[in-house]
């Protein structure tokens, strides 16, 4: 793994805001440090750095000791890759604290340098503050005003002199703190000197210590501290506290606002900028002294979403940008994975051939120059042409690799609806290349090409579709999940627990049990520790009503006999047997199948998710909402791979059984405008 370029630190990161800035961050290659906010203690967020490095300290309860352990062990183990991440125990109200921490950070990471400190921690008054004692509202003015105002001291003591870039440093305040706020007075007066303190001291600290200082101040949040009803723990001000929550139509996700803040850490021009995140996603610049908000949506590449729709749409300036990426490469110079050979073992199978794309694509057709391939288990199938009775290519040479993102290079003649720049989805054969030529009427118009859309495809559709038209959980269903921690099982687990189901998940290592119950398993087994069978009957005693089943073998063996009478049973693979070079040529096992469906008046279907085509585009940009809002986590392995000479490896990651999350490959050189991916702050 390469060592990171960039690092951070985070405040406030055990959830919420600080957690969505942290995994945004730690996907892009970032080395974090996150610290969590507690009521006594202030806890820690850690993953262990890269094998070697300096204080590696694990994660433990007791310094969580005011949060779920459960919950904080969950959320650490999943922030995800590549960047390494670490933890420090600060109380953000110690000036000398943060002195260590700062200075810890330094060690840990001493050839990363200190690009963005974002300073994220708050609390709510607890109580009247007329009626109750002194600490209803010292405590959030010490947490919210003095410890920003100690952050920022020590990330200027910190920040290298030029020509080092400025040190960016995001003081997260609140809408609050710009006009009143009845419910949480105390809150909003904290936020208010945050955002007064941002602007007062922005310009001295730009030209004497190197640092671009700026407040973001988002409209109500999606988080514990909203939704656990913190603005009505004051009876006082429970009433001003539902009102103020039903003036919007709808609660922001802390993704937004985290892809908000990073944008703000990002954008040069911003010095003492207090930028406001809205309920529909546009920003607008608070400007100083004139008490008006300006909309700047456009400027940072978004604009109003209007409701629940999820992350905002990319403005004409980023279309323009992006198609200048696209254009930016030699579609004659492409290099591709091509099967060369069938065989399942798939770096026998592909060798990174030229592969050159016309430069003026056919009628009917876009040219996309691709950002990011993803990785599945089929892909082994693939390269033993297993599926060419499905239509598929199966004489060598073919291109590999089923899905990518990227953005339109060039539209050919009689296609009416695509530009150059509009980012674009394919599910199509022959993904494993830097440029593609795909029919405009297959294209999938998606909201950015990253690495969390290209998860969302194969991995997503199949969850989302599977679940909806095959196993239609329940509220109060009991659903085992197998290959839980996975591109597509990760997805399962979600969306069967948002729909109401107990999820039982399948996994094969502690960290991805871990993962499993911060995605929303209710328990998660690992089949590598324990004996499967015995063990669900530990978990669900009285058995599971279905069963959405993709490793094969022995596992499905174990899922059918876990079954209640009636239950259901959804085949989507049986990735343990795809290795096997005979495999799809001799019966599988499960002869006796008929006879325990028999007996427990069940039902077994199958899944193929090219058989559902005509529902992709929808599907798919109901997961982007809700990913935009949100509800919905993409888990990404902490492997990176770059250029299609790295995709023979990605797919033995995939196979080995080590991966957590989606495996991805970067296919271009850079990314493109808009995408946190390996930009630089």
């Amino acid at each position: 793994m390469e060592p990171p370029q960039w690092s951070a630190i985070v405040t406030g990161g055990a959830a919420g805001i600080g957690r969505a800035i942290g995994e945004r961050l730690a996907r892009a290659g970032w080395a974090v440090t996150v610290r969590g906010e507690r009521k006594r203690r202030r806890g820690v967020l850690e993953r262990g750095r890269a094998a070697g490095g300096p204080d590696r300290t694990p994660l433990s309860s007791s310094q969580l000791a005011d949060l779920d352990p459960a919950a904080a062990a969950a959320a650490a183990a999943a922030l995800p890759g590549p960047g390494p991440a670490r933890g420090a125990s600060l109380d953000v109200r110690d000036d000398g604290g943060y002195g260590r921490v700062f200075a810890a950070h330094a060690a840990a990471f001493p050839g990363a340098r200190l690009a963005a400190v974002f300073l994220n921690a708050g609390v709510y008054e607890t109580g009247d503050v007329v009626a109750g004692d002194a600490s209803t509202w010292r405590k959030p003015l010490d947490v919210n005003l003095t410890g920003v105002i100690a952050g920022v001291r020590h990330a200027a003591r910190a920040a290298a002199p030029p020509p080092s870039p400025p040190l960016a440093v995001v003081a997260v305040a609140s809408a609050g703190g710009l006009y009143p706020m009845p419910a949480a007075p105390v809150y909003a007066a904290s936020k208010g000197g945050v955002v007064h303190y941002v602007r007062s001291a922005a310009r001295g600290l730009a030209a004497a210590r190197n640092v671009r200082l700026t407040a973001l101040c988002p409209e109500p949040v999606d988080t514990a501290m909203v939704s656990s009803a913190s603005l009505a723990s004051n009876p006082a001000t429970a009433a001003a506290g539902r009102a103020l929550l039903a003036a919007y139509p709808r609660l922001l996700g802390a993704g937004e606002v985290a892809a908000a803040a990073v944008a703000l850490a990002a954008d040069a021009s911003c010095v003492g900028t207090a930028l406001m995140v809205a309920s529909s996603g546009a920003l607008y610049e608070a400007r100083r002294g004139k008490g008006a908000l300006v909309d700047v949506s456009e400027r940072f590449g978004v604009a109003k979403t209007g409701g629940a729709a999820g992350a905002p749409a990319p403005s004409p300036a980023l279309r323009a940008a992006r198609a200048a990426w696209a254009a930016a490469g030699d579609p004659a110079a492409t290099r591709a994975a091509m099967v060369v050979r069938l065989t399942p073992d798939f770096g026998r199978a592909v060798d990174i051939a030229p592969s050159a794309a016309p430069s003026t694509p056919p009628p009917g057709h876009l040219l996309v120059r691709r950002a990011y391939a993803g990785v599945n288990a089929s892909d082994v199938n693939f390269a033993a042409g297993r599926y060419a009775r499905a239509g598929a290519p199966g004489v060598p040479p073919f291109a590999a690799g089923f899905e990518a993102v990227g953005a339109v290079a060039a539209v050919g003649a009689g296609v009416a609806g695509w530009s150059p720049g509009d980012a674009v989805a394919e599910l199509s054969y022959g993904c494993f290349a830097e440029y593609g030529v795909v029919r405009a009427s297959r294209a999938l118009r998606i909201r950015a090409p990253s690495r969390e859309t290209v998860a969302l495809l194969t991995s997503g559709l199949t969850a989302a579709l599977s679940l909806k038209l095959a196993l239609k959980p329940r509220p109060g269903d009991t659903v085992l999940i197998t290959a839980a921690a996975g591109g597509t099982g990760q997805f399962a687990v979600q969306l069967a627990a948002a729909a109401g189901a107990r999820v039982v998940a399948v996994v094969g290592s502690p960290a991805k049990a871990a993962l499993a119950r911060s995605l929303g398993a209710a328990a998660a087994i690992d089949y590598k520790a324990t004996d499967l069978a015995t063990e669900l009957k530990k978990v669900a005693p009285g058995g599971v009503d279905a069963a959405w089943e993709s490793v094969g073998g022995s596992t499905f063996d174990a899922a059918v006999k876990a079954l209640k009478p009636g239950g259901r049973v959804v085949i989507i693979g049986m990735m343990s047997a795809y290795a096997d070079e005979g495999w799809g040529d001799v019966p599988s096992s499960g002869a006796r199948l008929p006879e325990a469906l028999l007996w427990k008046g069940a039902t077994a279907s199958g899944f193929f998710l090219l058989r559902h085509a005509p529902a992709f585009q929808a599907t798919l940009t109901d997961l982007e909402a809700r990913v935009g809002a949100g509800t919905l986590r993409v888990a990404l392995d902490g492997v990176a791979f770059r250029g299609v000479a790295a995709v023979p490896a990605a797919v033995a990651r995939l196979q080995s059984g080590a991966s957590a999350g989606k495996v991805v490959v970067q296919l271009s050189d850079t990314v493109p405008p808009g995408v946190v991916g390996d930009a630089k702050l």
